[in-house]
């Protein structure tokens, strides 16, 4: 608003400059110096805290302390920002001008520089210029007609066949009805570029949720740094594929139920337990859902050789669900020899771990020891199954650590899937192993040994392809909970080992 109250100043300077120049004796410059005074007034309150504080910003050290500055401040503030001052202030000066403008010699030519004003004002309606200048023009013509009929008479005129008043009112009012139409236009432009804003603020915030909305289903259909890759356009007969030296893969099949009783939705009920636990597995070493074939959960740790985790596609899990009273700590923890537990912070297992891999074979058995610490809870608490029944489902867990193969398959609806040696033989731990257990190989157990893990030699077992293979047992308690392997050793008693160790060792490094 200061900016067109300036161009106003500039107008009403305009006017007086008019009258010198004709250099009339009879001419009286006290009405006009003071409209002039007055029209200035407004500029300067206008200006004032701009001009005070210089383009920092208003905080209370560079508040004046002078308490007139202060309201001169918030007189401004009103100016600038309220649309009931400013609106009300701008008709009153043009109507001083206006007035300046009839005191003048060149009445016309001055009433035309007020009517230009409508093209410089800004922060005013279009229907309110229009009023005011209607207003201008109104009060002028009765003017020119009712006082100043006789002097317009004896002036000249280009128009043949016109008086002058009449033609000086034309003048007027084309130039009036040219101002409307190029305020009009600009209104309309300005509206135009407002709407097609809005519109793309609004197509912008949808593209953003549609885009974290296709992150999100990519990501639930594909591991992330595989569905990072599908972002990009490739060809549709392009084959995708990745190899891992080490991975560690678990099967988790559950048994001793019902199948007519329970139905797909205590099926989609228990997969859901499981993946709010998975997401707790985002950070380092991250364990990738692969599928779930009936009954059995697939999940395999150490895919992404980049330890890549996209927390704005992890997908938020409910706080109202019956599934966050169940016991889902992150840790592994060992049973103490005495009833109190003892934990210690200092964390040393028998063996140095030698391979950085093999630490996707711990995090893999303490996501599997919690899956068995659900099924615990949702045994006790009868939410599927009933307490006294004897089939109250049971989970048969099997895990296998090596090299693997993985890819998608298709070109519509592509799925992500994994092969080779590692992938069979977790699938034949899971087939051959024990209800509540977690059953590993050979290579598998002497893993876990490294991290103070016990796992008691189960025995020679079939395997379909391979044959007769040593496997062994997790040893759990019953309160599901890793036994130590180092008995001998009383600085390992109710040591602790969790992913929380790894991130502890790696910051120590």
């Amino acid at each position: 608003m200061k900016y067109s109250l300036g161009m106003m100043v500039f107008a009403g300077a305009t006017i007086i400059a008019m009258d010198l120049l004709v250099k009339s004796e009879a001419m009286d410059y006290t009405m006009l110096l003071g409209l002039f005074l007055i029209i200035l007034l407004p500029l300067l309150l206008a200006s004032y805290k701009k001009l005070w504080l210089r383009g920092r910003r208003l905080s209370p050290i560079t508040q004046p302390t002078f308490f007139l500055s202060r309201w001169i401040i918030k007189a401004s503030d009103l100016i600038e920002k309220s649309v009931f001052v400013r609106i009300p202030l701008a008709i009153m000066v043009l109507f001083m001008l206006y007035v300046m403008s009839s005191e003048t010699v060149g009445v016309t030519y001055a009433v035309i520089i007020v009517l230009s004003l409508m093209l410089v004002i800004i922060g005013i309606p279009l229907i309110i210029k229009l009023g005011v200048g209607l207003a201008i023009l109104g009060c002028h013509v009765i003017t020119v007609h009712a006082y100043y009929g006789f002097a317009f008479e004896r002036s000249q005129t280009t128009d043949i066949g016109v008086s002058s008043s009449l033609a000086h009112s034309w003048y007027l009012l084309a130039f009036f009805i040219l101002v409307v139409v190029r305020e009009g236009y600009l209104n309309y432009i300005l509206k135009a570029s407002y709407f097609m804003s809005m519109c793309f603020e609004k197509k912008h915030e949808l593209t953003k949720v549609k885009t974290r909305t296709i992150k999100i289903i990519m990501a639930n259909i594909l591991p992330t740094h595989v569905a990072e890759v599908f972002k990009v356009r490739r060809r549709s007969d392009q084959l995708y594929y990745e190899n891992f030296s080490q991975v560690a893969v678990m099967f988790a099949t559950i048994e001793n139920y019902e199948a007519d009783k329970l139905g797909l939705r205590a099926l989609h009920e228990m997969i859901c337990y499981f993946d709010e636990l998975l997401v707790n597995y985002q950070a380092w070493y991250k364990i990738e859902k692969i599928k779930v074939m009936g009954w059995t959960y697939l999940a395999v740790c150490g895919l992404d050789v980049d330890h890549y985790a996209d927390f704005s596609v992890s997908v938020p899990v409910s706080i109202k669900r019956e599934s966050d009273k169940l016991q889902k700590s992150g840790s592994v923890r060992f049973a103490p020899k005495n009833d109190d537990e003892i934990m210690i912070k200092d964390l040393h297992p028998t063996q140095a771990t030698t391979n950085e891999d093999d630490n996707t074979v711990l995090v893999m058995t303490e996501f599997a020891l919690n899956l068995l610490r659900i099924m615990r809870d949702i045994r006790s608490k009868g939410i599927f199954f009933e307490k006294d029944s004897k089939l109250t489902g049971s989970l048969k867990i099997g895990i296998a650590h090596g090299p693997a193969m993985a890819g998608v398959v298709g070109l519509s609806k592509p799925h992500y899937d994994i092969w080779g040696h590692t992938v069979n033989m977790a699938s034949r731990m899971t087939s051959t192993g024990v209800m509540d257990g977690i059953h590993v190989t050979e290579s598998t157990a002497n893993v876990l040994r490294d991290f103070n893990i016990r796992c008691t030699y189960r025995g020679m077992t079939f395997v379909k392809g391979v044959g007769q293979v040593p496997t062994y047992l997790v040893d759990l308690d019953e309160n599901l909970h890793f036994q130590q392997h180092s008995t001998e050793n009383d600085s390992h008693k109710g040591s602790k080992v969790s992913v929380h160790w790894l991130d502890e060792k790696r910051a120590e490094r």
